[in-house]
């Protein structure tokens, strides 16, 4: 077998951990397979650091040969596989079997530590190497589920194989009391110190450290810190301030002197925010140095029980756990033997040998497809933009950052002049192929977005605002979707606001089911939350540039009449909210296009917006967050109600069929004992069907109920109330109706402690777990009953039926087994419950019980 490896980016002694895989890897492969040979094709500086030896072959390349390099001159050294072990596949078609390393993805997770050209040459060249490669290695099992979730890429073909501690550090060493004594005399060791090793990129989090390091010695003033690694970061990025004398900067420090350091520490503490894997966590307990470490990333995979964890955020949580280090020598000493223990699973040799097999499934499986690249739709994100470049760069790194393959991001500027055009000009410059930009006067944001919506080309449209963001991974979790789901045409997700600086304020309140009636009442989708296809836009469906602040939730008002609407469960955005944008600044404006908007499309006004509107003439608050739930906790004042009363009369005058629902609304919100939110759904089902079944789940207050309403007389045909913790089930009886007529129904839910997860009409009635009740019309008389037992006690177990709350039948059974019976319905009853009683204790659920409503019939059984 002859491998080639790519290694044009190993600096000797500038790549951390990376380096000590290669290295292990090229000493521990010749020894596992004697019929391997490795082609290593390097540089002039990194090729002479590698031991000659017989499965050894040294290829010398210079920079420009690099560039040059293709499947053509790879063809002439004869491999049998391409081995890139330093982040990406290059070339991209080496033309034979190929295995790329890809540790992390740090810089989705934290973009802000890295160059805009380093970001832009891995978003380019990572979704292309995971496309192309036979096998993809990674680091640990959450690099590895990061990959998966991001890319969406064949879970079979993407391998994560732990490494070891580093070469050189012996661990007998640290016994001989001569060899600890040098080191300590060599780097001018304090008494009692924590150690920490790693070159200072952002990433390792050094200036938390130094905070916790500073609050540990209010406590320990005798205890200092020792680094180690290259100093990558400038002097004043890396500030002490007043830990000048207690930090020690060591530099690269030869390995076999890195045991004894190890050995002479209180601990090792390990901060970082990031890592793919963690090998100085490795060397630390093969030592037998305690370790305090973070609680994210790879870090708990590499530790196990044997770190003490921390928040890295937190320094005051730092600084706690290695002041526990300092005075309890017990914990030490149980750190260190579940340190030694955990060290024992991690060997090069296992690393190597499973390296190995990867290699041999890619060269076996080299008639097969390469890693498929997602059939995913061009997406086009409109950009409306003016006098944001406080925002514009964190808006489009947002995009950018999301490593989606075919991305057309078009910016309509309106003619900024706070450096928003020199910014685009700069993005532009990097992503020529992907973003374009206008700047010119235009008539709004509406205009603006319709400008961008003309130019737009991918089949699916994006609008983020100049001051919003996508969450990570947004992108590809949309093309996916909606390359999977043709017939929707509307994808809203999750979505958080956050503020001016980034902070997370609360989510956006996102309702999981689309209705349009209920889309009266509040706009639940989040606009930079939502996608839709382009062939709407094609359609005629654009902004109404006429308005100026709710242009979004009257597009979603006319999509929603006859499109397809689907919700995605996911976190797609995040909306900033803050004192100057246009939806706390512009708020008595917000409001008055929001009543003119429902007015005109539903014909009436729903209480939830004249109450905020009320609420907000009396506040004049600019504090107030955005809601688009009628919040009333607190309950509102009664000039609130009055004033939103007033408006709703004015209104509503003309159409008398909708004032019982909002008289209801108004008794809801003035009522002493309120103490939640009100909900409202309006839905339509065939005249057909009998029955409408709600699901909903309880926190066991009692205190929540939804109510079923005849949307025309406004009669109450059934509630639900359930008062046990769990998810609770209700079949409301629907009346007889022609087929070719519809129920037209009217939900309302009182929430507190109650959360309605769904409801769906059904054309018969489905399977039921106890406890639950079913609420049915007056004019029926029997109902077909299944109950199926799968266990039955020694004692037996029976149902028992109560008719509003009277026990009215009680059945029995003494063997497992499928049964049905009629129950009989005594004339004007309009609530059926259920439950199971076990010999003659009650039982509220049974796990292998199920109890199925077959059929109900009016008039005689």
């Amino acid at each position: 077998m002859r491998v080639g490896v790519h290694l044009q980016a190993l600096s000797p002694g500038e790549i951390g951990g990376l380096e000590i895989y290669v290295r292990a890897l090229v000493e521990h492969l010749p020894e596992l397979a004697p019929e391997i040979t490795l082609v290593l094709v390097g540089t002039a500086e990194n090729l002479p650091t590698f031991a000659d030896q017989r499965a050894i072959e040294k290829v010398e390349l210079t920079d420009q040969q690099f560039a040059c390099l293709d499947r053509d001159a790879i063809a002439r050294w004869n491999l049998d596989l391409w081995f890139c072990p330093l982040l990406t596949l290059e070339p991209h078609e080496p033309g034979l079997p190929s295995v790329v390393t890809i540790p992390d993805l740090q810089h989705e997770t934290y973009p802000q530590f890295f160059s805009p050209e380093i970001l832009a040459w891995r978003h380019l060249h990572y979704p292309r190497s995971l496309a192309r490669a036979d096998r993809v290695l990674t680091l640990s099992d959450h690099a590895r589920g990061q990959i998966l979730d991001r890319f969406g890429v064949d879970p079979e073909r993407i391998v994560a194989i732990p490494l070891d501690g580093g070469p050189g550090l012996v661990p007998e060493q640290t016994s001989d009391s001569s060899y600890l004594a040098a080191v300590a005399e060599r780097y001018e060791l304090p008494n009692r110190f924590f150690c920490y090793p790693g070159n200072t990129w952002p990433h390792k989090n050094h200036a938390k450290l130094f905070d916790a390091l500073a609050l540990l010695r209010e406590r320990q003033p005798d205890v200092e810190l020792v680094l180690t690694g290259a100093h990558i970061e400038s002097d004043k990025e890396l500030d002490v301030g007043d830990l000048a004398s207690a930090v020690h900067f060591l530099g690269h420090v030869p390995r076999e002197d890195l045991a004894g350091i190890f050995a002479l520490s209180t601990g090792l503490v390990f901060p970082s925010l990031f890592e793919g894997f963690g090998i100085p966590v490795v060397e630390a307990m093969r030592i037998g140095c305690p370790v305090a470490a973070s609680s994210v990333t790879s870090l708990p995979e590499v530790g196990g029980d044997a770190i003490l964890y921390f928040d890295p955020r937190d320094p005051a949580e730092i600084a706690s756990r290695l002041e526990q280090l300092c005075l309890d020598p017990h914990l030490r000493d149980e750190l260190v033997a579940a340190g030694r223990r955990q060290a024992r699973r991690f060997a090069w040799r296992d690393t190597a040998s499973r390296t190995l097999e990867v290699f041999q499934e890619a060269i076996e499986n080299a008639g097969g497809s390469p890693f498929p690249v997602p059939t995913l739709p061009e997406i086009s994100v409109v950009v409306p933009s003016y006098q944001q470049a406080e925002f514009l760069p964190r808006t489009l790194d947002s995009i950018l950052t999301q490593g989606y393959p075919s991305l057309q991001i078009v910016v309509i500027d309106g003619g900024s002049t706070d450096g928003s055009v020199e910014i685009l000009e700069g993005y532009r410059e990097r992503y020529p192929e992907q973003l374009e930009f206008v700047s010119e006067t235009d008539r709004g944001q509406a205009h603006a977005v319709n400008k961008g919506l003309a130019r737009a080309r991918g089949e699916i449209i994006g609008w983020l605002n100049s001051d919003d963001i996508y969450a990570p991974g947004a992108l590809i979790a949309v093309g996916r979707e909606l390359a999977s789901n043709q017939e929707c045409d509307v994808l809203y997700g999750r979505a958080d606001y956050i503020d001016a600086d980034d902070q997370h304020l609360g989510p956006y309140p996102v309702r999981p089911s689309f209705d349009w009636h209920a889309l009266a009442h509040n706009c639940f989708l989040c606009q930079p939350a939502v996608f839709w296809r382009r062939r709407l836009t094609e359609e005629g469906f654009q902004l109404d540039e006429d308005l100026q602040t709710c242009m979004d939730y009257e597009l979603w008002i006319r999509l929603g009449r006859d499109r397809q609407f689907h919700y995605f469960d996911r976190i797609l955005a995040h909306s900033r909210i803050y004192a100057e944008n246009k939806t706390l600044a512009r708020r008595s404006e917000v409001f008055d296009e929001i009543l003119r908007v429902v007015r005109r499309h539903y014909g009436w006004l729903p209480y939830s917006w004249a109450l905020g509107q009320a609420a907000h003439r009396l506040s004049r608050r600019l504090s107030n967050r955005v809601s688009n739930r009628i919040e009333l906790d607190p309950k509102p004042t009664w000039k609130t109600v009055v004033l939103a009363t007033a408006t709703l009369l004015r209104h509503n005058l003309p159409r008398p069929a909708h004032w019982a629902g909002i008289w209801r609304e108004i008794r809801s919100a003035s009522s002493p004992d309120h103490r939640a939110s009100l909900n409202h759904r309006e839905i339509q089902a065939p005249g057909s069907w009998r029955g409408l079944l709600l699901k909903a789940g309880g926190n066991g207050a009692g205190s929540g109920e939804v109510k079923v309403y005849e949307a025309t007389t406004g009669r109450v045909i059934g509630r639900i109330a359930p008062a046990l913790p769990g998810p609770s089930e209700a079949v409301i009886g629907l009346p007889r109706r022609n087929a070719d007529r519809f129920h037209r129904l009217r939900l309302e839910e009182e929430i507190a402690g109650l959360e309605v997860s769904h409801f769906d009409l059904l054309p018969r009635l489905g399977r039921l777990r106890l406890p639950t009740r079913w609420s049915m019309p007056s004019s029926w008389r029997s109902a077909e009953i299944s109950v199926s037992l799968g266990n039955v006690p020694v004692e037996g177990c029976g149902l028992v039926f109560y008719l509003d709350g009277r026990e009215t039948a009680r059945w029995s059974f003494s063997k497992a087994g499928s049964f049905r019976r009629w129950l009989s319905l005594p004339g004007q009853a309009t609530d059926l419950r259920v439950e199971c009683e076990v010999g003659s204790s009650p039982a509220v659920a049974s796990a292998d019980l199920e109890v199925e409503l077959l059929e109900i019939q009016e008039g005689a059984a």
